[in-house]
């Protein structure tokens, strides 16, 4: 599975929304469904180097914001660990999206989405105090 924040995190990109997502995949001609543990994440068939085409496109189309620096780094103290990197390529956000797209990416919904079962997904509980009960006794 694919957790969709962890993905836009590592470019710095806003999240892409799942329908958005979901439609890319089934637009480039493979399955994708919903992680029945995490909300943001989905299951899909794709290869990994689709699903960061995907991410690429969506990054074209809403530009990353760049990655704060911290203030100490630009008054020239002592770098530390949070230093910005020394080599052009070291930032792995760049590394990703300055690779080319080798597949043709369409955000456009597709129609069987319209027509998909509004289910509750990730439901409350039912009453207060639900669960287990207390042990028996006896």
């Amino acid at each position: 599975y694919h957790s969709l924040p962890a993905i836009c995190s590592t470019v710095n990109s806003s999240t892409i929304p799942r329908k958005s997502f979901n439609a890319a995949l089934v637009n480039a001609g493979y399955r994708v469904s919903a992680y029945h543990k995490d909300p943001g994440a989905v299951k899909t068939d794709a290869p990994n180097h689709v699903v960061w085409d995907v991410v690429r496109g969506w990054c074209k189309e809403n530009p990353p914001q760049p990655r704060k620096v911290n203030k100490r780094h630009r008054k020239g103290e002592d770098p530390g660990s949070n230093a910005p990197p020394k080599h052009p390529h070291s930032d792995v956000a760049s590394l990703i999206l300055n690779k080319e797209i080798k597949t043709k990416i369409d955000f456009t919904i597709p129609e069987s989405f319209a027509s998909r079962k509004k289910a509750v997904r990730y439901a409350l509980n039912p009453e207060a105090n639900w669960g287990p009960k207390a042990a028996a006794s006896g």
